[in-house]
């Protein structure tokens, strides 16, 4: 999340909770003091006075920290309440009392910032007066599954499921070389650059992220492979595919050039295709249209997993 100038000089505390909610102070200060909650890859005091151009990065179990408020929050003006039950319909794969899966499109965003309107949370805020609650994250050109919570209960239980690794996650991706049919990349990821040039880099003084992947095909030097983040980094997976000489096709960030290949759409080829629950229940994701169409185009389709695959420390 980037800070636009309507929140610059807000302290931090203050803008988490206008934001996200209520929390005590004490969690929101270990919150902080432990690195779950970033400004610009640093640590900060809730004191912090925001700038314009800050970059907020909030750890996945840190979101169940927070309680929504229980009074009616007004909808997000720039959507009208029509429009996005459409496009959560549109989305929801699945529900329980507690959450709802949604499979999100590639190109939009789970949470706005200076120069998103529209995202997942904007269409949560629009077509409740209550909204739901984001547990997790996907990347914006990233499709796939996304569960939120249905109510402050959920979000709490869902949010400790994913910091202690009981909730799975495996995606499917195209990536450009040939990896070796399994393994597992180990290797700390650290943001460099500037503003909108910012990318994630191997470093030794990074934070320590794990992927393991497994390679389902390969054809003309294109592969599909199953990834699983042990770790919840930003761009971990673009980063670390990347990273071994196999960036995941459309991904010019990462990839450069070779990442982009005649006859393939540029789009990010990166689908967060299942997750396992707590309760051993597996939700699937349907594959984006570009994704779909590059597989046929190769003839690998086959090669899709019907099930979650197993990788090295999730085996039953």
């Amino acid at each position: 999340m980037v800070i636009g100038e309507a929140d610059k000089d807000s302290r931090l505390d203050r803008f988490l909770r206008r934001k996200l909610g209520r929390i005590s102070q004490s969690h929101l200060e270990k919150a902080l003091r432990s690195g779950q909650i970033r400004i610009n890859g640093e640590k900060k005091k809730s004191n912090y006075r925001l700038v314009a151009g800050d970059e907020l990065a909030i750890a996945d179990q840190a979101y169940g920290l927070f309680v929504a408020d229980t009074e009616e929050k007004p909808a997000n003006q720039s959507i009208s309440a029509e429009t996005a039950s459409e496009a959560l319909a549109k989305m929801e794969l699945a529900r329980s009392d507690d959450w709802i899966a949604y499979n999100k499109p590639s190109g939009l965003a789970v949470q706005g910032g200076s120069k998103t309107s529209i995202h997942l949370d904007g269409y949560l805020q629009a077509a409740s007066a209550i909204r739901a609650k984001l547990v997790h994250r996907i990347d914006k050109d990233t499709s796939g599954l996304v569960i939120v919570a249905r109510h402050d209960g959920a979000a709490r239980h869902l949010a400790t499921a994913f910091k202690e690794h009981l909730i799975r996650k495996s995606y499917l991706a195209l990536v450009s070389g040939t990896p070796e049919l399994s393994g597992t990349i180990s290797a700390p990821l650290q943001k460099q650059g500037i503003q909108d040039k910012q990318k994630m880099v191997v470093d030794e003084a990074g934070l320590p992220s794990i992927t393991h992947f497994r390679r389902l095909a390969s054809l003309d030097g294109i592969s599909l492979v199953a990834l699983q983040p042990v770790t919840g980094r930003t761009h971990q997976l673009r980063a670390h595919m990347a990273y071994i000489n196999a960036p995941i096709l459309g991904d010019g960030k990462y990839g450069g050039r070779q990442a982009h290949i005649a006859g393939f759409a540029k789009q990010l080829h990166l689908h967060a295709h299942f997750i396992r629950l707590v309760k051993a229940q597996i939700l699937t994701a349907p594959l984006p249209a570009h994704m779909k169409d590059s597989i046929d185009r190769l003839g690998l389709m086959t090669a899709v997993p019907d099930n979650m695959p197993i990788f090295e420390d999730n085996a039953e």
